[in-house]
């Protein structure tokens, strides 16, 4: 970079760096969004304010060898934040760099969606298992310490009904009718013991069973 070409971008470096303290960015974000804007000078050689779509593809291109796609986003951002409020440009990233939106388990499953993911366990003394943790509110070892005549567990206090597809007014978790029927039909169905988490030799214990429920949820 030319001595030109460096003291147009100190002074729109200097620009932004008040810019991002005043739009409400934390931190460890104005250090994020200045460091884009710092590496893609250095890797065009020239101060980033006139940068073709082109350059800027090659520049996201060679990043993404170096970088996972967290750091091209942030980067993304930066130069977004860049042209937005210091260039005073319209940015259209999109015809740039996509970044690939993951596909994640919600935090909190619906009534459907919870049935959905327990049907995927074709063994019935796991899903048995897993509908009663869920509809308990046991931990894994306290499920799999179950035995028969145990009284069965009071359903936990919800720290945010609202957010499940239940009725408040009886305070009962979505699967409780539906637990205590899968367990119904799994003593019916094995005659020998209610205790579905009896071990046995294909059953080394929690660890099987959380092999199983990642398996089902990837379904």
């Amino acid at each position: 970079m030319n001595a030109i070409e460096q003291a147009r971008f100190d002074a729109l470096y200097a620009t932004m760096q008040r810019a991002l303290p005043l739009q409400g960015k934390a931190e460890k974000t104005v250090e994020a969004y200045a460091r884009a804007v710092r590496r893609s000078a250095d890797f065009c050689k020239r101060c980033p304010d006139d940068l073709t779509a082109e350059e800027l593809q090659t520049y996201f291109a060679a990043l993404l060898k170096s970088h996972s796609w967290s750091t091209v986003k942030l980067d993304r951002c930066g130069l977004q934040f860049f042209y937005r409020y210091v260039l005073k440009r319209p940015w259209d990233w999109t015809a740039i760099v996509k970044p690939p939106c993951p596909q994640r388990l919600p935090d909190v499953l619906t009534r459907e969606e919870t049935l959905r993911l327990l049907g995927t366990v074709r063994q019935l003394r796991y899903r048995v298992f897993f509908t009663t943790l869920y509809s308990t509110g046991l931990r894994l070892s306290e499920g799999l310490a179950l035995e028969e005549g145990d009284p069965p567990p009071s359903p936990p206090a919800l720290s945010q009904p609202d957010a499940l597809p239940i009725s408040t007014m009886q305070g009962a978790r979505p699967l409780q009718g539906k637990a205590e029927k899968t367990v119904e039909a799994y003593a019916r169905a094995d005659r020998r013991s209610a205790d579905f988490c009896k071990r046995c030799p294909d059953d080394p214990g929690s660890g099987a069973i959380r092999r199983r429920f990642r398996r089902g949820s990837r379904r």
